[in-house]
This record gives C-alpha cells, sequence and structure tokens, in this order.
C-alpha cells in the first residue's frame, strides 16, 4: 500500500490506497505521518505543498468541471467553467500537447 495526500477546498488529508495515483495527490513515504518524529519538517514540506495547489488551482475549486479529457494512458486534462485547463501527467515523461508541456508525474495550469 501506498500514502496519498488528497488536495481539496477543506485542506488535505491522508489515504492509504493500492491504486498507483490519483489526481491532485502526493506520494508521500510512509513513515511520515503523525507521530514520526521528523514531522516538524515533514510540516514544512506539506505547507510548502499546499500552498503551491492554493495558488495555482484554489480559484477552481467552487466552479463546475465542464470537460475531463483522456488524452492518452498517462495524460489527462480537466477544464474549468473559467476555461482553467489543469493538465495532469501521471507519466514518467514530459508530454508535448498542442504546444503545452507537461512535466512528468506532475500537473500545470493554464488560465
Amino acid at each position: 500500500n501506498r500514502i496519498y495526500i488528497v488536495f481539496s477546498a477543506n485542506g488535505f488529508t491522508a489515504n492509504v490506497t493500492r491504486q498507483t495515483a490519483l489526481e491532485h495527490t502526493v506520494d508521500i513515504p510512509r513513515n511520515r505521518l503523525l507521530g514520526d518524529p521528523d514531522f516538524d519538517e515533514w510540516e514544512e514540506e506539506m505547507k510548502s505543498i499546499y500552498s503551491r495547489y492554493n495558488s495555482e488551482l484554489g480559484h477552481t475549486f467552487n466552479q463546475e468541471i465542464k470537460d475531463h479529457v483522456m488524452i492518452n494512458n498517462d495524460v489527462r486534462m480537466t477544464v474549468y467553467e473559467d476555461g482553467t485547463k489543469v493538465y495532469v501527467n501521471y507519466g514518467y515523461e514530459t508530454f508535448n500537447y498542442n504546444g503545452v508541456k507537461i512535466p512528468a508525474r506532475d500537473y500545470l495550469v493554464v488560465r
């Protein structure tokens, strides 16, 4: 099993799953849980990750999803009501889609 941090408008939660990846998640080692002696270090990293998500995706939290496209086996695109496109690349190589370069194992927001 792997532990994933799932971000939402209400904050983040940890989930244990057998899936290989979840949209808008961050894979973390099993020992990075509350009670870990290194939690203070992890807490700062978690705040940094959440800050990135919130600054880049926060404006989409209350918007309707207008479209969700499976570009290929590794890349998805979600389109929100204001036209924002969020590309998620689950693959291990950067993917170029119509001139948009989506980093490997990451996401890209185009407003």
